[in-house]
């Protein structure tokens, strides 16, 4: 219909069997424009990937005069509007003109890619607007290479190319920049069919600095790399080394390569040592760093090299030599302690020992040192065969000494028994005196030259069993006769010699005699208790006395026991003498002095022992008659009584009363009177009675008492 024109019209209707109505009512109507125009996207097409500002053709109706654009974010991709997402706004365009889509701006694909519907409509003059047009299902991609690099390209390099590898997105493209020392954009690589694509760069002397620029296939970018900068470097390290030589085996050796250097690169500043690197030939030793401590393990000659490398790859290298002496001394061994009598052949071994060089029993030392103070003996050799006649305790010695002249020695002791008994002689006076001292001398040797150190002298005499010890012994006999004296040495070894000698002792000259005795010669009255003392002039051989002491009692031989006291004999008879008996005592000859003189005669020596008081008369005499009635009776004891024991003589009457009588004595206490004190009885008999306590003055009471009898 035309815009402005009246029109008439009815409609029918018609059922889904085919049938239709009847028209209805006429009606009438002027049409005027209330449609939008029609619009059509031509470009971007369904599943195509824009980025960056899409230009988007479009087809519309004539009347149109503007394009609006809208977008739906798809984000599950699917081509349909039903995420929950809400149809936005993509810009509006004066139609015909261009018509663009922001992708960038409006934030689509870039934080990764991503699927959206693109639709547009128009507005024509009377400001209709169409329909929407038929939605486009678009991939946007908006976001460049993730990275971009080299693939490990070296810091330092010696050579003048580098064959490198750069890495981007598969169907985008890479430039390679240096910007150091040039600036310039050294290749521009394509990366069709991979990600990856190797290139040439030529390199500077010193400092090459670059990067990458990367972009994919929409030309998405640049996404740019890391700067890289390689140092190429084409001037190996200078060593400077110091160490000694020649050292000791136990020395620890120090190398000290710490003021080495690198040249090269920018300014002669060198790509810096990398490695230093020691290298022993001889024990296949390697040891890295700039200084080196080694403990060699055995003597001789020792090849070092040293080698520097920068981190360009360049080395330098060079080789010195090392000596190392010796200075360990060797272990000496050896038999040890020896045992070995004199005279015999013993052995001195070092078997054992050893060294840190190979060849000590061949090209060593050994000095065998022997001491003593007596002697002293040096041998040579690893083994010595020998024999000492000088018995005593060496102190042994063996010194070692290495080709190199280091020495260690070892310490033992040689003990030489000795087997010879010493000789021996007494000197002797060969006559002496008795009870003079004298001297005896030891004269003895031994092979031993240490005698008499050590040694033992025993002195004895056979016939007084004396002894002593000592090289000399001051000795007196005590009486004549012929002596042996033996004398028996032992050296400090243990063996033994015995020797002896006779010497004859003579005797003082003077021969004993008694010259006091007691009791004295013919005494009376003698104690029957006492005990016999005879004094000599001098003493007496206790030995000489035996048998020779004789003891008599009324001409019977008595026992007895004595003792001698110097000069002095006492001689005990074994019971008291008899009471009135005649003693007599008997020395006969052979008796000696201490010299051995004998008395010359026999000595006899007689007392008498005093007898036991009795009543020797009795006046009237026993049974008497006709006696006075006042009688002075008499009784007569043999010996002076005590008075004070007379209480016992008494005058007894029949009935056994003593009768009251007066004592008187008369003639020295021999006599006793008794005198009645009353007349007595006529045709009476008395007793008189003489008891068993009456003493004489000695205390000595009578042996038995006695009665008299008479009358008036």
């Amino acid at each position: 219909m035309t815009d402005g024109v009246e029109y008439l019209f009815y409609v029918t209707a018609v059922d889904t069997f085919g049938n239709e109505s009847g028209p209805s009512e006429v009606v009438n109507a002027t049409p005027r424009d209330i449609v939008g125009p029609q619009v059509e996207i031509l470009s971007p097409v369904d599943s195509e990937t824009i980025r960056g500002n899409v230009t988007v053709s479009v087809q519309a109706d004539e009347d149109c005069v503007v394009i609006r654009l809208f977008y739906y974010r798809d984000l599950d991709g699917n081509g349909l509007p039903d995420d929950g997402e809400v149809w936005r706004e993509g810009g509006n365009f004066s139609y015909p003109g261009p018509v663009y889509l922001q992708t960038v701006d409006m934030g689509l694909g870039v934080g990764g890619e991503e699927w959206i519907l693109l639709m547009a409509n128009g507005v024509d003059e009377a400001n209709n607007t169409g329909p929407n047009s038929t939605a486009v299902h678009l991939y946007v991609d908006n976001t460049p290479p993730s990275r971009v690099w080299l693939d490990s390209p070296p810091d330092y390099t010696n050579e003048t190319v580098l064959l490198l590898t750069a890495h981007g997105e598969e169907g985008g493209w890479i430039l390679v920049v240096r910007d150091y020392p040039t600036g310039e954009i050294v290749i521009n690589l394509t990366l069709e069919d991979s990600s990856s694509a190797t290139f040439v760069l030529p390199l500077h002397e010193g400092f090459n600095t670059l990067h990458l620029e990367g972009y994919d296939w929409l030309g998405n970018g640049p996404t740019l790399s890391e700067s890289y900068t390689i140092l190429r470097d084409t001037s190996p390290p200078v060593i400077r080394l110091f160490w000694y030589s020649p050292v000791n085996l136990t020395d620890t050796v120090y190398f000290n390569g710490g003021e080495s250097y690198d040249v090269g690169g920018e300014n002669d500043t060198g790509s810096g040592i990398v490695s230093a690197v020691w290298y022993c030939h001889e024990e296949d030793l390697t040891v890295e760093g700039l200084y080196f401590e080694h403990r060699f393990p055995s003597p001789g000659w020792y090849n070092i090299t040293f080698t520097l490398t920068d981190r360009a790859g360049n080395s330098n290298s060079t080789t010195v030599m090392v000596r190392v002496r010796d200075n360990i001394p060797p272990t000496p061994r050896c038999q040890g302690n020896i045992i070995v009598k004199e005279r015999t052949i013993f052995t001195l071994s070092a078997e054992g020992t050893s060294d840190n060089v190979q060849g000590i029993f061949i090209f060593g030392n050994f000095t065998w040192r022997l001491q003593s103070p007596y002697a002293n003996y040096t041998f040579y050799g690893p083994t010595v065969l020998t024999a000492i006649t000088l018995p005593g305790n060496y102190s042994g010695n063996l010194t070692v000494t290495d080709a190199e002249g280091n020495t260690a020695w070892v310490n033992f002791y040689v003990l030489v028994l000795d087997i010879t008994p010493p000789e021996v002689e007494i000197l002797s006076p060969g006559e002496v005196e008795a009870l003079k001292p004298f001297t005896l001398l030891a004269n003895a040797t031994d092979n031993d030259p240490a005698f008499p150190e050590g040694a033992e002298f025993f002195w004895w005499t056979v016939e007084t069993g004396e002894n002593h010890t000592g090289m000399s012994w001051n000795l007196t006999f005590p009486r004549a006769g012929l002596y042996t004296v033996k004398l028996k040495v032992k050296d400090r070894w243990g063996n033994s010699a015995e020797v002896q000698a006779l010497i004859r002792c003579l005797g003082d000259g003077v021969p004993p005699e008694v010259v006091l005795t007691y009791p004295r010669e013919g005494a009376s009255e003698v104690d029957p208790e006492t005990s016999v003392m005879v004094v000599f002039s001098e003493e007496i051989f206790p030995g000489s006395l035996e048998g020779r002491i004789k003891l008599y009692g009324d001409g019977s031989e008595l026992e007895y026991t004595w003792e001698l006291n110097g000069t002095t004999l006492i001689i005990h008879p074994d019971s008291p003498f008899p009471y009135g008996a005649e003693v007599t005592v008997e020395l006969r000859e052979g008796m000696e002095d201490l010299t051995g003189m004998e008395m010359l005669r026999r000595f006899t020596l007689n007392f008498t022992i005093r007898p036991r008081p009795r009543v020797v008369e009795v006046y009237p005499p026993s049974d008497a008659i006709n006696i006075s009635v006042t009688p002075v009776i008499r009784v007569v004891f043999n010996r002076p009584m005590n008075q004070s024991s007379l209480a016992g003589v008494m005058l007894l009457s029949p009935g056994g009363a003593p009768v009251r009588v007066e004592r008187q004595w008369q003639e020295e206490n021999l006599t006793l009177l008794l005198i009645p004190l009353s007349p007595l009885y006529a045709y009476t008999h008395y007793t008189i009675h003489v008891g068993l306590n009456v003493t004489d003055t000695y205390g000595t009471g009578l042996g038995w008492w006695g009665r008299w009898r008479g009358a008036p």
